[in-house]
């Protein structure tokens, strides 16, 4: 069949065995959606199924790696439920792609069927994003992951690294930060998940864009180091004072931590940082 082009891609149509067809779960969801398997498996018409798009990959010798699902991952998995490994699915098979353009056609292709916050990060960063790339090497650089399960050691706020991002970009902040933020809770409390709740995460980050280099951070460590209950219990204080005030979570978050930070200070002193009084 001759190739049909289509966004400055080409492709050709083919029908290919589910068998035969594989998943790169760097330019895809992390997981499949189950219940979406289970709603196609429901109601399973094969007329219905559409076409999947597949990026065929070859060695520069042109030696022929295999053909990876961009999209149609859970048709897939569908078809191989309901024929037992047998079917086939309509096929727009791409040739050439890089793995970047690969997760930019992902993206392009679930635009109406967004994928989560972390599945757009993971396929950002093969399309070698710039925010992306910044967001993921300030987070590794202390031991992090950004993934999407609970643990320590793991982050799961995206959004708010990229609203930390943003506002650090804007005020030109040197050290960055997404860089600053992640050095205070990893030495205050190593790999915690509690550490990297989004709440504390973007208190932290504000208390450093409103004051600067006039923290003192190892003092800053010391008292979260010493902050009895670790970030889980000062979460639940600052919930507990945001309830009592009307403020954001994470605005608590920095007033508790200025009042920790302050204690034992001098009324007055110059190291003293002023009461946080910001609600939003």
């Amino acid at each position: 069949m001759s190739p049909t082009k289509t966004n400055e891609a080409t492709y050709i149509v083919e029908t290919i065995k589910v068998a035969d067809l594989e998943v790169d779960k760097r330019v895809q969801r992390d997981e499949l959606q189950m219940k979406k398997v289970d709603t196609i498996v429901a109601n399973f018409n094969a007329d219905a199924l559409g076409v999947a798009h597949v990026s065929r990959r070859r060695t520069a010798n042109g030696e022929h790696l295999g053909d990876f699902v961009i999209d149609g991952w859970h048709r897939k998995e569908a078809v191989h439920r309901v024929s037992e490994g047998t079917g086939a699915l309509v096929c727009h098979v791409y040739e050439g792609l890089t793995l970047a353009e690969e997760a930019q056609m992902f993206l392009d292709l679930n635009y109406g069927n967004q994928p989560t916050q972390l599945e757009k990060h993971k396929a950002r960063l093969h399309t070698e994003d710039e925010t992306a790339v910044r967001v993921e090497d300030s987070v590794h650089k202390y031991g992090w992951d950004i993934r999407p399960i609970p643990g320590n050691g793991n982050v799961n706020a995206i959004m708010k690294l990229y609203q930390i991002d943003a506002l650090s970009q804007k005020m030109g902040a040197d050290p960055d930060l997404l860089t600053l933020t992640f050095l205070t809770i990893t030495r205050a409390w190593e790999h915690d998940r509690y550490g990297a709740q989004s709440v504390i995460l973007e208190g932290i980050s504000r208390l450093h864009a409103e004051h600067g280099s006039k923290i003192d951070i190892d003092h800053l460590i010391d008292r979260l180091k010493n902050y009895k209950g670790g970030p889980q219990r000062l979460h639940a204080e600052a919930r507990q004072f945001a309830n009592n005030t009307g403020m954001k979570v994470s605005m608590a978050v920095a007033w508790l931590i200025t009042e920790a930070y302050n204690k034992g200070k001098k009324e007055g002193a110059k190291s003293e940082l002023p009461t946080w009084r910001k609600r939003s």
